[in-house]
């Protein structure tokens, strides 16, 4: 419950921020950026600390699905979700940091002060 809760907050703290940056708040893509790493570093200590969750979760989807647990590792489908959500999390720190992204977010940043 506490993880729950946790990535909530985030996932709530990474909708305001991203709305502020697109409107050209140098301050909220500066955060958007820190809030994306703790969000990637929560999902993998989720990982982490709940195999007994994940297990579960693994046998439905397998019987949902009419496949055998010899033909899918156990826990890849997560494993792959936690991947996905660790390249997105980079791509966007990536797109947020990089000179040309920069270089927008400062002439947003001016036209609003105007």
């Amino acid at each position: 419950m506490p993880l729950a809760i946790a990535e909530l907050l985030l996932g709530a703290s990474m909708v305001v921020f991203a709305q502020r940056a697109t409107v050209g708040r140098a301050w909220a893509r500066q955060a958007l950026v820190q809030l994306t790493i703790a969000h990637v570093g929560l999902s993998v200590l989720e990982w982490v600390l709940t195999p007994d969750v994940r297990k579960p979760l693994y046998d439905l989807q397998m019987a949902l699905n009419n496949l055998d647990t010899k033909e899918v590792p156990a826990g890849a489908p997560q494993l792959v979700q936690l991947a996905l959500g660790i390249g997105v999390g980079a791509i966007t720190v990536l797109g947020m940091t990089v000179r040309g992204s920069r270089a927008f977010y400062a002439s947003m940043e001016q036209l609003t002060e105007r």
